[in-house]
């Protein structure tokens, strides 16, 4: 497969304008949350491709017309795929959801006392209806990829077998294809004819400790989704309600003990999109910098996030920051991968268990001074290099001064510690070593 190459134009409203150079570009589909129908074709993509590009402040730019690339994947295959946009030089990547599908039409205005997916019509009524098409999962149909239109259109228009004349309820089905996405699928409609009482109310049912959903004519869903006053539910394979984190044809929900499905909210730190999908947070990788995309969509900009188990800082524009770095006055070592260092020793400097680097420093006690490093250590009966001079401490972590006898060798240390080398002291010559050669 080759990638496909299109030309597109990038917000033109300045006819006139001096283009600055971008250096960061993100891209997406315009269909909710990067969801795309299986089957959709390839050289329709771009009707639904977005793209931004932004300078090294954040600011979005106008860039005129514009080619960009779209790599290329496999449209006929369900699940997440990586897809990647270049244009200008840059390249960003982001992941799309290829789900089954089908087109429901619904009511723009729902029967008063009837369900919201139900057309109530009249016995020998009119078929036409203001409308709305959405395309959704046809694996969930609470989940919606694309909004199709709405209008006032004639129901005999998606279902030529449409019988008004007869009181009764009916689930329509008819094939359907979207010239816009030269997609190949169906359409769905619930409508009933005549009044309400076609619709026979189903009820909750508790049985061995569990609950199901009785309908009016004494079935009940099994393994799959239902609507039911304002709320969607999951039944198992024997038709009781499923309640917490529940995985459905590879997408996970959250269910409330009372059933009804979570959307669009945080559960125990885990992002629910509209539809009920869990959105895992994501790292993103733009124009040489790393990002953590949250389900959302958003993400941290000057401020730290815990993320897998550590800590990682990010800067104004949300990128993920390395190496020594300043935070409200404090210094942190953040490694190549992002992660803080924490309890440990950085290129001879210590951080503690905050992450905060803590200078070592001179400290005097009863008229003697000591050298007391970051994480509270000292040296003791040894030699240490600080500042470009070494010193000699004494058992007892006490620096010492003067002729100074260590190994069997002879040393000078001068008053505030330091070891000559390579001079004459009181007329006794000490070599680049410190060592006094007699």
């Amino acid at each position: 497969m080759t990638p496909n190459v299109y030309a597109a134009t990038v917000d033109t409203a300045q006819e006139e304008r001096e283009v600055s150079t971008p250096s960061r570009i993100e891209a997406k589909f315009t269909t909710l949350n990067n969801r795309l129908p299986v089957g959709i074709s390839q050289d329709k993509l771009k009707n639904l491709l977005s793209i931004k590009f932004y300078d090294e402040k954040g600011n979005s730019l106008d860039m005129g017309e514009v080619q960009y690339e779209i790599s290329p994947f496999d449209t006929s295959k369900k699940g997440e795929q990586k897809v990647t946009v270049s244009s200008c030089g840059l390249t960003t990547e982001f992941t799309v959801n290829l789900l089954p599908s089908k087109v429901v039409i619904l009511p723009t205005f729902p029967a008063q006392g009837a369900p919201e997916d139900v057309f109530v019509i009249p016995v020998n009524g009119h078929t036409a209806w203001p409308l709305k098409e959405l395309l959704v999962n046809a694996d969930n149909p609470s989940e919606i990829i694309f909004g199709l239109g709405a209008g006032l259109v004639s129901l005999l228009e998606f279902f030529p077998n449409l019988d008004v004349s007869t009181a009764g309820f009916h689930e329509y089905t008819a094939p359907y294809y979207i010239e816009y996405l030269g997609l190949e699928t169906t359409v769905n409609a619930k409508i009933c004819i005549g009044d309400l009482s076609q619709l026979e109310k189903g009820e909750w049912v508790y049985t061995n400790g569990k609950w199901w959903y009785k309908h009016g004519d004494g079935s009940y869903t099994t393994n799959g989704w239902e609507y039911i006053d304002g709320y969607w539910y999951f039944f198992d394979d024997y038709g009781y309600m499923k309640t917490g984190w529940t995985w459905v044809n590879g997408s996970c929900y959250y269910l409330y003990s009372d059933g009804h499905m979570a959307s669009n909210e945080t559960i125990d730190g885990y992002y629910v999109n509209s539809s009920g999908v869990w959105i895992p947070n994501e790292w993103v990788y733009t124009s040489g910098k790393w990002w953590y995309k949250h389900g959302d969509g958003s993400y941290t900009t000057n401020g730290w996030e815990y993320i897998d188990g550590y800590w990682y800082f990010f800067d104004d524009y949300g990128y993920m920051k390395t190496g020594w770095t300043w935070v409200n006055g404090s210094c942190y070592y953040l490694y190549s991968d992002g992660h803080m260092a924490s309890n440990e020793t950085i290129d001879g400097y210590y951080v503690n268990s905050s992450g905060v680097w803590i200078p070592n420093e001179w400290v005097y006690t009863s008229g003697k001074w000591w050298y007391k490093h970051g994480d509270g250590s000292y040296t003791t009966n040894g030699w240490e290099y600080i500042d470009g001079y070494w010193y000699f401490f004494d058992a007892s972590g006490y620096m010492k001064t003067g002729w100074t006898w260590v190994n069997g060798s002879c040393y000078y240390l001068y008053s505030d510690g330091h070891m000559a080398s390579n001079e004459t002291i009181d007329g006794y010559y000490v070599n680049s070593s410190g060592v006094w050669i007699p």
